[in-house]
């Protein structure tokens, strides 16, 4: 699924693992990466979430937030890759894989704070 939204804007996500059936998986993974990268050669990451910086919900779902710090500093109108890493035990999986885009801001931090050129 493309991710497109607003530099500098907060976003809320959530996702659910699933078996190979379709069932959704209720247990927590032992880590999970959220990987923003400029492409997947680059080795560090523009933007990264983990286990850490998430909530589980008992019915399976995951949830994490984008704050306006997060994407701040990146190129809007540039096309970012991001992925959905799971390590479960000793497997790793990728859940998801597509395009991130950051659209262009008109209010700008700075002008949130009455700062203005």
């Amino acid at each position: 699924m493309k991710i497109t939204f607003t530099r500098g804007d907060t976003a809320k996500f959530s996702f659910q693992r699933k078996d190979v059936d379709g069932a959704v998986i209720t247990t927590p993974a032992s880590e999970i990466y959220f990987t923003v990268k400029e492409n997947s050669k680059n080795l560090t990451p523009v933007l990264q979430k983990t286990m850490e910086n998430m909530t589980f919900d008992e019915d399976g779902t995951y949830h994490f937030e984008l704050e306006p710090a997060d994407t701040n500093g990146l190129s809007f109108c540039k096309k970012y890759w991001y992925d959905i890493e799971v390590i479960d035990v000793d497997v790793k999986t990728t859940i998801a894989y597509d395009e991130f885009i950051l659209k262009p801001e008109v209010t700008w931090q700075a002008n949130e704070v009455g700062e203005s050129e």
